[in-house]
């Protein structure tokens, strides 16, 4: 049996959705790679993209709005994080190029992992 925060099976987790035929009108369905939720206290959402591929506008949207919603309640993130792997992605060494806060989108001031943004913020809120 795997660990807390392994993949419980490999090959369901190898399966691609298959996203033909959800389309109503301009709008199409997308994803998030991460999603953490520190017992409603802060809520983490990562998406990883490969290199410098930048977030689509309609994603783009997508994380805002949804971080927009939680934020008056719960204080809440979006990190958009790149990696080079051609295969199995190390998520906690990602590099953090931009993230939601505070209902705008910031550059790191300096280079910042996808672990080390996430404990910047669960210091700033204080959860163990």
């Amino acid at each position: 049996m795997a660990e807390r925060g392994e993949i419980h099976s490999e090959f369901r987790a190898r399966q691609l959705p298959i996203y033909k035929g959800l389309k109503w009108g301009k709008i199409t369905p997308t994803d998030i790679d991460v999603g953490i939720d520190f017992g409603n206290r802060l809520f983490v959402f990562v998406e990883l993209k490969y290199g410098n591929t930048k977030v689509p506008m309609g994603q783009r949207l997508f994380l805002e709005r949804v971080c927009a919603a939680c934020q008056p309640r719960v204080p809440t993130c979006c990190l958009v994080a790149t990696h080079s792997s051609n295969g199995d992605i190390d998520v906690k060494s990602a590099l953090v190029v931009e993230y939601w806060h505070n209902y705008r989108w910031v550059e790191p001031s300096t280079v910042c992992t996808v672990s080390e943004a996430i404990d910047k913020l669960r210091e700033k809120y204080e959860i163990s």
